[in-house]
C-alpha cells in the first residue's frame, strides 16, 4: 500500500467462517442491463431526491450541486473522470459485491460508472443463502483463498454486521494501493492526486463555457450557470461535433469523460471527438461516448414500488 488510512486489519477474521453460512458466487460478465436497480443512498446519506437522481444517473445538473453537504457529490463532480477512463480503457476490473441477489455494497459507483459508460457487462459477486435457486454463469466461491484470488490478492476483506447478517465486503486495490478511513479502496484520493487535488478542468468550463466545433453559424446556448459555445474554431479545451450531434444532445452530458489527464477522446460511432490541450497529447482514446449521451434514465426503485 501506498497510503493506509484505515489501520484496519486487511483480512477480517471473521471473513473464513462465512463460507460455512452462506453461498458464494462469482458471475464474470453479468449483463449491465440486468443489475437490480439500485437507490445509491439513504435519507441520511443523500436527502435530496434531485440531488440522488443526478447522483444516480451521473448527470451534469450534479455539477451545480458539487458544495452539497454529503461531500460524495463533490468528489463525483471533480473526479469521476478517473473512473470513466480506467473502466473506459480496462473495464470493471474488481467485482461487485451483491447481497441476496439484490442490494450492492460497495460497488454503488460502479454501479452508476457501468451504467454511465453502458458497459455490456460486469464482474459480481453475489453472497446468497445455500439453497437459493441459481442463475446461470455463475462460479461458486467455496473458500476466502478463492476468494481473495479473484482480487488477485490485492484486496480488503471486510465483515459488516447488519441485522442479524454478516455481510462480506470486498474491495480491490490493485490499481490504486491505496485504503481509506474505512479500509475501502480510495480510488478518490488517487484521483486528486493525479490532478495536483484540483481538477483544472471544471474551473475552465464554468469559467469558459464548454465549446463545440461544429458546421453552422456560431452561437451560445444558455443553460443556467453552464453554457455551450457552438464555434467554428477550436479552444483550450473542445468537442469535435462534426455531425451536429449537440442539436440532439447536451454535450455537457459528457462532462464526466473530461480527463483533464488526456489529451484526445474519440467516438468512431457518432465521430465526436474531446481535444484536451491541458491533457497529454500522447494519450488517446476511443471511447463510445454515442452511449453515455443515449443512455437511458434510472430512477429511483423505491420511489417507483411506493407510487
Amino acid at each position: 500500500m501506498i497510503y493506509d488510512l484505515s489501520g484496519k486489519s486487511r483480512i477480517d477474521p471473521r471473513a473464513k467462517d462465512l463460507f460455512a453460512r452462506y453461498a458464494f458466487t462469482y458471475f464474470p460478465a453479468w449483463p449491465t442491463g440486468e443489475l437490480p436497480p439500485q437507490r445509491c443512498s439513504d435519507a441520511d446519506y443523500i436527502p435530496d431526491q434531485t440531488v440522488l437522481d443526478c447522483y444516480r444517473n451521473l448527470h451534469q445538473n450534479l455539477i451545480d450541486y458539487r458544495d452539497y453537504q454529503n461531500p460524495v457529490i463533490g468528489g463525483m463532480v471533480d473526479y469521476s473522470f478517473w473512473l470513466a477512463t480506467s473502466m473506459a480503457q480496462r473495464g470493471i476490473q474488481a467485482p461487485l459485491n451483491m447481497y441476496h441477489w439484490t442490494n450492492i455494497h460497495p460497488g454503488k459507483k460502479r454501479y452508476i460508472m457501468a451504467n454511465y459508460l453502458q458497459l455490456k457487462s460486469v464482474p459480481v459477486l453475489v453472497q446468497h443463502w445455500p439453497d437459493d435457486i441459481q442463475r446461470a454463469g455463475g462460479i461458486p466461491v467455496t473458500s476466502l483463498d478463492y476468494l481473495l484470488a479473484l482480487y488477485q490478492n490485492l484486496a480488503s476483506i471486510n465483515v459488516r454486521e447488519k441485522v442479524d447478517e454478516l455481510l462480506i465486503e470486498c474491495s480491490w486495490h490493485g490499481e490504486t494501493e491505496r485504503r481509506d478511513r474505512n479500509g475501502y479502496d480510495d480510488w478518490y484520493r488517487a484521483a486528486a492526486e493525479s490532478v495536483h487535488e484540483i481538477n483544472p478542468l471544471r474551473h475552465y468550463l464554468l469559467e469558459h463555457g464548454l465549446t463545440v466545433v461544429s458546421a453552422g453559424p456560431e452561437h451560445v446556448i444558455n443553460n443556467g450557470k453552464r453554457w455551450t459555445n457552438i464555434a467554428t474554431h477550436p479552444a483550450t479545451f473542445t468537442i469535435h461535433d462534426p455531425d451536429r450531434l449537440h442539436t440532439r444532445y447536451d454535450l455537457w452530458g459528457l462532462y464526466y469523460h473530461f480527463d483533464p489527464r488526456v489529451g484526445v477522446k474519440r467516438c468512431r460511432r457518432s465521430g465526436l471527438e474531446i481535444v484536451n490541450q491541458m491533457g497529454d497529447p500522447k494519450w488517446i482514446m476511443n471511447v463510445d461516448l454515442l452511449a453515455t449521451l443515449q443512455r437511458k434514465w434510472i430512477p429511483d426503485p423505491e420511489r417507483k414500488l411506493n407510487d
